[in-house]
């Protein structure tokens, strides 16, 4: 039913409780003292924490104030035991930090129904913390794809009348380099000082030079132009309706908005590998399953950013597989993306979809990334996003959603 550490010294009360709790079904792990308590909390990630007060080397309040200030285990609920002559002391110092307290000898009835109210309490304020991130995250989206598809508005303005005005200048340019080139047919030899001049500006360089030039401003408006349309799909916030979606020009799109950290500052460029197979529209939710790709995506860069940095002889590579699994019932569109990194940890693959974890320093991203993009994927998509990795050997995310969706109200 829930998984339970208890912590206590005391060998005897080890053995009663967990034996109390794993008659109710639940999974109970026993360490005796604060530090191992710590160590196995970071593991289990428990629902409720059962600690005596009397502890080797520390004691059960310093227990609970370590497990608060970890923000994985913040809302585990935490039951404190203490001797009955100590209780109002204990109570006046462990009330802002402690669930729940009780006296020794432990009534086993009384920890049961307290248990029972605790787990409650621990499943409302998990539903509670992840309405609160949904919320967050969803408000946080709305504001950027507003921000994102403003500026992009802005952009397209500008960059429409240089691109407009870019093909006019190449036509009076070859005009010009025409009208030039006919005078040093006809006027082979010019004047001196037109002659000085010719040189300073070393014409035949500036004849040559000059409608690569023009060429290379609208490649280089083209390529904004393009960025800015793919800025704009991709922050649509038609989310509310199921619509055919091409997978294929979306993760294109996506491509195109990561070109720069694809490319990377330190070591080799990022090599993607792109396996599109034949795939009709996928009906989904586009802004939101761009939201996932986009996220996998960046979290492989991010990996592969880390080995850049160590080794700059290293090759990155993300290597992205698209195609339909029509076995299954309903037919499904799998999307694997697959890096070549560092890989993932068995304890930490344990919890990279738990809200607000995360393996990067202090004030670098939420941790909300991958568990808002399970919930994407399997509560409005119906799918599964799963992981597959060893340290060392990469990872690859496997996204897999229905062909066709059936709407909520259905």
């Amino acid at each position: 039913m829930a998984t339970i550490l208890v912590v206590d010294d005391d060998i005897t009360t080890q053995l009663i409780l967990q034996n109390a709790l794993e008659e109710q079904g639940h999974d109970v792990t026993a360490v005796g003292d604060g530090t191992a308590a710590i160590e196995w909390a970071e593991k289990l990630s428990p629902e409720l924490i059962i600690c005596d007060w009397m502890l080797p080397e520390t004691d059960g309040l310093a227990v609970c104030r370590q497990i608060r200030d970890r923000p994985p285990l913040a809302e585990t609920f935490f039951i404190l035991l203490t001797a009955q002559e100590q209780m109002d002391e204990r109570l006046a110092a462990s009330e802002s930090t402690v669930d729940e307290w009780m006296t020794k000898p432990i009534e086993i009835d009384g920890l049961l129904a307290r248990v029972r109210c605790g787990l409650k309490i621990n499943r409302l304020n998990r539903q509670l913390r992840r309405a609160e991130t949904q919320l967050f995250y969803g408000e946080k989206m709305s504001g950027l794809g507003q921000m994102v598809s403003g500026i992009a508005h802005e952009l397209n303005n500008p960059v429409s009348f240089v691109t407009g005005n870019v093909n006019h200048a190449a036509d009076y340019a070859g005009d010009l380099i025409e009208l030039v080139q006919l005078y040093g047919e006809h006027y082979p030899e010019p004047d001196e000082e037109i002659q000085d001049q010719i040189e300073d500006i070393d014409l035949e360089f500036l004849l040559e030079d000059f409608p690569q030039l023009l060429d290379s401003i609208k490649t280089g408006t083209d390529r904004i132009r393009h960025l800015v349309q793919c800025l704009r799909n991709f922050y649509k916030e038609e989310d509310s309706e199921l619509k055919n979606f091409d997978l294929h020009a979306g993760l294109e799109d996506i491509l195109q908005i990561l070109q720069a950290r694809l490319k990377g500052k330190k070591g080799r460029p990022i090599e993607v590998v792109k396996e599109f197979g034949e795939l009709p529209e996928v009906q989904c939710y586009p802004g939101q399953l761009n939201q996932v790709l986009m996220n996998v995506l960046s979290n492989a860069i991010d990996s592969l950013d880390i080995c850049r940095e160590r080794d700059a002889d290293f090759d990155p590579e993300i290597r992205i597989h698209i195609g339909q699994e029509t076995d299954s019932e309903p037919p499904q569109i799998a999307i694997r993306i697959g890096d070549n990194g560092g890989g993932i940890s068995p304890d930490v693959r344990d919890r990279i979809f738990e809200p607000l974890f995360t393996t990067k320093p202090p004030g670098v991203g939420t941790g909300m990334g991958l568990s808002i993009s399970r919930q994407i994927v399997v509560e409005n998509h119906g799918g599964t996003l799963d992981i597959d990795s060893e340290p060392g050997k990469g990872a690859t995310f496997t996204v897999k959603i229905p062909r066709r969706q059936t709407p909520p109200d259905s």
